[in-house]
């Protein structure tokens, strides 16, 4: 893996014009939309773009591996984003808000009891 390690620093590096590069040397074709691997980078995240640049390379695809390198990066990032972090993440958020709402009852109340004080 001290190649893919390699790879990583030059899109680190380089940026989109790394990522160009890495698609190429993966699947031996160049990449035929910059955007839409711009896109999908920005969408999906680093990992399950690089997932799919390496399914790509691995299966020897004819014609354009744009698409087949969007569906795995989109099924890489259900995967990572779908199971028990997002049901851990919509509890966390429930709780804040619980919690932020409690915080705002107590707060009305507080100026509810100054204001009555006041008008005494």
């Amino acid at each position: 893996m001290a190649e893919l390690d390699i790879w990583l620093n030059i899109i680190s590096d380089q940026g989109i014009t790394g990522w160009l590069k890495f698609v190429e040397a993966a699947t031996h074709q160049p990449v035929s939309d910059i955007n839409g691997l711009q896109e999908a980078i920005d969408m999906y995240g680093k990992w399950p773009v690089v997932e799919g640049v390496l399914a790509a390379g691995k299966k020897n695809i004819k014609g354009d591996p744009l698409p087949y390198i969007y569906s795995v990066a989109m099924a890489k990032w259900k995967e990572n984003y779908t199971g028990d972090e997002y049901t851990r993440g919509i509890d966390r958020t429930k709780r804040r808000v619980a919690q932020q709402n409690e915080e705002l009852q107590e707060k009305l109340e507080r100026a509810r009891n100054d204001q009555t004080k006041s008008e005494t």
